[in-house]
């Protein structure tokens, strides 16, 4: 398991045993700001990115090294930028900056 660090520009994980780094994750998107993050159960992460961007990730810890490797679930466009995420299982709630609040079901890792 590992403890996660979202920044504006990163994802950065670390070992929940030894806080020694594991693993990062970066955006391909250009300019690469999280406007909004939640975490989940079972590794799943949910980062709203600028331009309305939305993306799931999964992380997994990847043999006896204890390395964190991400993988994308998942990404979806949104009409504006996340403004707020909670997740609750498979369900993500998130609000948008346009006052709009949106349920989606989640994907599996």
């Amino acid at each position: 398991c590992h403890v996660l660090r979202v920044t504006s520009t990163m994802v950065l994980a670390a070992s929940r045993t030894t806080l020694t780094p594991a693993g990062s994750w970066h955006p391909l998107q250009a300019g690469g700001v999280q406007t909004a993050a939640a975490v989940g159960d079972s590794g799943k992460l949910v980062l709203g990115l600028g331009c309305g961007e939305l993306w799931q990730l999964q992380v997994h810890a990847t043999g006896h090294s204890g390395k964190a490797d991400f993988s994308v679930l998942g990404t979806h466009c949104m009409a504006a930028d996340v403004a707020c995420l909670a997740l609750d299982a498979e369900i993500c709630a998130l609000g948008l900056w346009t006052q709009e609040v949106r349920l989606l079901k989640l994907l599996d890792g």
